[in-house]
């Protein structure tokens, strides 16, 4: 999903296609997939061009179940966002989350375990939070399909079906490497970026460069 807060580390303008979300609703009910929530993340979700046809699409699924919660999280930043959102607050749960420069529940995800010869283990979030889906298939969490993302790493599995605790944990020691959730450091404790990420924009940059040229 797009961003609107001028996200400078590794900007990306790709969307979902709506044909996975129809996938992904199509194998949860094949499999009967016991889903206690789901949530649209992004970046911004409200910048989705169709993101109002994906909210009446999981809606109409989530109705069809008794025990699952559809929620939206957004920064609620700018007229265009704020009017989606008034716009589908009667369809899914909207949760705003400002993002201003200083947040505190927010760790410094730019500082790589590595860089700091620490263990290589997996935080919270791939038991609290769940599975990450992005237009590259699941992920053990949403924090590891960005780090895929930026470093360009195929590592998520492509269908739900395939998405079993054994398949999703052969990437956890790969992305945990990276990830600065591992650490816990809040931002405005420690706001820089280790050797590893900042080499990883770079490339990142360059790459995105290529491209336009």
């Amino acid at each position: 999903m797009s961003c609107d807060r001028r996200c400078t580390q590794a900007p990306s303008s790709e969307d979902m296609p709506i044909e996975q979300i129809k996938e992904f609703i199509r194998e949860s009910e094949e499999l009967s997939y016991p889903w206690e929530s789901i949530g649209l993340l992004g970046g911004e979700p409200t910048l989705h061009p169709r993101i109002k046809e994906i909210v009446c699409l999981l809606a109409d699924y989530v109705n069809s179940r008794s025990r699952c919660e559809l929620f939206l999280v957004s920064n609620a930043h700018g007229e265009r966002v704020r009017h989606v959102l008034e716009n589908i607050r009667k369809t899914i749960q909207v949760v705003e989350r400002p993002k201003v420069k200083r947040n505190d529940w927010f760790n410094n995800v730019d500082l790589a375990p590595m860089d700091f010869g620490k263990p290589t283990h997996a935080c919270r979030i791939t038991s609290e939070c769940g599975l990450g889906l992005t237009s590259r298939g699941y992920f053990p969490c949403g924090p590891g399909a960005a780090i895929a993302r930026v470093l360009q790493i195929d590592v998520g599995v492509r269908s739900l079906r395939q998405a079993t605790q054994e398949n999703l944990l052969k990437a956890l020691p790969t992305l945990c490497a990276c990830c600065g959730h591992a650490l816990a450091v809040r931002i405005g404790e420690d706001d820089s970026v280790s050797p590893f990420w900042r080499q990883a924009y770079a490339d990142y940059r360059s790459r995105c460069m290529r491209i336009k040229e």
